[in-house]
């Protein structure tokens, strides 16, 4: 598959490459390329949905392009439950895609889902996706699920790979800045509370027993 990269949305798009019979009303190739815009969401979902429909017998990879595709269309278009229902089926036909893993991550946290997010992120990993921006992505994710020295290591290794993408420094220096400082200990004789133990607590109530009966004791000057 040739991968299209949309400028707008630096997210990779699966090209078609499918070997498909023309419609009654389009061309093959008209049908194919109304598909892939996924930038003009109306027309990409109307075509994907046509090929879906018309089509079911294609092989698993390509019919998981057409869901792919209009799953992208969709969240352009703000429908997020529907994208997340043709990506889920997009990586059900074709499960070693690490482009439908990184963009259903993305759409997860989107969705403000992050921890679903994270998995996504590093199942693209584990098949192969070794861009700074899937790095930078798994940062943001355990930024927000608060796990700080893991979003450090990520934001780190993204940094490294892409360093021409300013973001992720800036998300480490943030997190860096934003780290509490760790309290320091003091002596246990410059506490602000002494301690004391049980031995010396009693000894101290005797003292003040002691000096409360001299007290009653000693004679009046009358």
């Amino acid at each position: 598959m040739k991968p299209v990269v949309l400028a707008a949305l630096g997210l990779m798009i699966a090209s078609a490459g499918m070997a498909l019979a023309a419609t009654a009303d389009k061309p093959r190739d008209a049908v194919i390329a109304a598909c892939l815009a996924v930038d003009k969401p109306a027309v990409a979902i109307a075509a994907c949905g046509r090929i879906i429909k018309l089509f079911p017998k294609l092989p698993p990879r390509q019919r998981a392009i057409a869901f792919y595709n209009r799953g992208f269309a969709l969240m352009n278009a703000g429908n997020l439950a529907d994208a997340k229902a043709d990506f889920d089926k997009a990586i059900e036909l074709d499960a070693e895609s690490a482009t439908y893993r990184f963009v259903r991550g993305a759409l997860q946290m989107k969705r403000g889902d992050a921890a679903d997010a994270l998995a996504d992120f590093d199942a693209a990993i584990q098949r192969g996706d070794k861009r700074g921006a899937v790095y930078g992505a798994r940062a943001a994710a355990l930024e927000k699920l608060g796990q700080v020295e893991e979003a450090l290591a990520a934001y780190e290794k993204a940094a490294a790979l892409d360093p021409a993408r300013p973001e992720y420094a800036d998300g480490k220096a943030r997190l860096i800045t934003a780290a509490p400082a760790q309290p320091v200990e003091r002596p246990a004789e410059l506490s602000a509370e002494p301690i004391q133990t049980a031995t010396q607590e009693e000894a101290a109530v005797a003292a003040v027993d002691a000096s409360t009966t001299a007290a009653q004791e000693t004679p009046s000057d009358e």
